[in-house]
């Protein structure tokens, strides 16, 4: 892994089940300024007109997700970027996409003493 300088994660971050163990391993194992892309749906995100996007299909999802054992986070811009940041990563952009928000972010050094 030392000659790594790009880490794209596949999957949403939501979608992780153990995300702090997740992040504290790739913070050991990838190199010093290693830059980290992912993505996960943002649960705040809005309509042009403000609208929330919480419509039926979302809360059915969310309802079979519970029913069926799966774990999907609701996570929002503000939440990704503590989490990272409390993990040794720097959070240098995100961008929202058909409802997808897209992040990069650059390993700065170890996790914090109290995620260890």
């Amino acid at each position: 892994m030392k000659s790594v300088k790009t880490l794209v994660n596949l999957r949403k971050l939501n979608m992780i089940k153990y995300l702090d163990e997740f992040l504290y391993t790739l913070v050991q194992i990838l190199p010093a300024d290693t830059k980290f892309l992912g993505c996960f749906s943002d649960c705040n995100v809005s309509l042009k007109n403000g609208v929330s996007l919480l419509h039926p299909i979302k809360l059915l999802r969310q309802k079979i997700n519970i029913l069926d054992l799966r774990i999907e986070r609701n996570l929002n811009r503000q939440t990704v970027s503590d989490i990272l940041e409390s993990h040794g990563f720097t959070v240098i952009n995100m961008t929202e996409q058909n409802g997808i928000t897209y992040f990069c972010a650059q390993k700065t050094g170890k996790a914090d003493a109290k995620r260890a």
